[in-house]
């Protein structure tokens, strides 16, 4: 499996596309030395999304300078294992529904991480009452919890138009030549 997945991100390196490494639905199981290897060695990769991928543990889980943000989504790793990614110092975007998480004391090893957005949608923990108001505390960076401000107010994400206005942005970039007119 691991060379399946070394594989790929291989392609995307060649393909200039290391900014987000996305390995859903691609079975990982485990980190092995040289999949941990190949993932640190990746140069100003800011994402990497983990999403089905049937990961057993999180033992030997890379620390990736500059990783901002994770999802780890569906996959079948205990709680306990969630310290190994307390090496992600920069993280501010973990994605962990639909995990074995159910309990605040679960993410202890997480508290120091400068997380803005956590998702816990699909836990243990997300099922019980004022889940919410235990993590925002425990959390002193945490601006939105499973798409949800503090309020309450959901989060909408519109990757769509972001996206446009950078495109925007290079567009007038490109338009400005540098002569006066």
């Amino acid at each position: 499996m691991s060379a399946k997945v070394i594989k790929m991100i291989d392609e995307a390196i060649d393909a200039d596309d290391i900014d987000e490494i996305v390995l859903d639905e691609t079975e990982v199981s485990e980190f092995t030395p040289e999949l941990k290897k190949k993932l640190e060695s990746v140069e100003g990769m800011s994402t990497l999304s983990l999403n089905n991928c049937k990961i057993k543990s999180l033992a030997n889980f890379p620390k990736i300078a500059g990783l901002i943000r994770l999802e780890i989504m569906n996959n079948e790793f205990p709680a306990g294992d969630l310290k190994n990614l307390s090496g992600l110092t920069e993280l501010q975007s973990l994605s962990i529904s639909d995990n074995q998480v159910a309990s605040v004391e679960d993410l202890r090893p997480l508290y120091a991480l400068p997380l803005a957005q956590l998702d816990l949608s699909g836990t243990a923990l997300a099922g019980k009452e004022n889940y919410r108001d235990e993590v925002f505390a425990a959390f002193k960076d945490l601006q939105i919890l499973d798409n949800k401000d503090k309020l309450g107010n959901e989060i909408e994400y519109e990757e769509d138009e972001l996206d446009e206005e950078e495109e925007g942005e290079e567009d007038n970039d490109e338009e400005e030549d540098g002569y006066d007119d």
